[in-house]
């Protein structure tokens, strides 16, 4: 199959996000965005010198993260 012919295609949950997109979803300010990606601490990736993120990948960070009562 030449490269042509492939066809990426990416469901709802894995919806490519910005810093402010992000933010919005989280609920939180974009500067908490940074400090997060300065601390390496959220799954991301580079475009340009734009970050950008991957809703599936922000979906299970925030339930491997999550804080969870003991049994």
């Amino acid at each position: 199959m030449k490269k042509s012919q492939v066809k990426a295609t990416l469901a709802p949950e894995d919806k490519i996000m910005t810093v402010e997109s992000l933010a919005e979803f989280l609920r939180c300010d974009k500067s908490t965005i940074y400090r997060l990606l300065k601390n390496k601490k959220i799954p991301a990736f580079k475009v340009g010198s734009d970050w950008r993120f991957i809703k599936a990948d922000i979906i299970l960070w925030i339930q491997n993260s999550a804080v969870r009562p003991k049994s």
